[in-house]
């Protein structure tokens, strides 16, 4: 899932993982159990226009490992089940 402008990593990784599991959001463990919200946010917050961020973060969280790709300040949420 490819995240909005409108929407923060954190909450779109619970809304990907929570539609993945057949649950609704508020039936995951923290989010902050796995990662700290955050900093993750920060992290993969649109940067300057002018510049870009790319990056690769990956982690276990709700049965599932859960990998946030930054490339050309487009932003990838994927899931593999563990």
């Amino acid at each position: 899932m490819v995240t909005s402008s409108d929407d923060s990593v954190s909450n779109t990784i619970i809304e990907v993982v929570a539609e993945a599991d057949g649950v609704e959001p508020t039936e995951l463990p923290p989010l902050y159990d796995a990662v700290e919200p955050d900093a993750l946010d920060m992290v993969f917050s649109s940067p300057k226009p002018s510049t870009t961020r790319t990056g690769i973060f990956q982690f276990p969280y709700a049965g599932f490992v859960v990998t946030v790709r930054s490339k050309d300040n487009t932003i990838l949420v994927t899931l593999k089940r563990s």
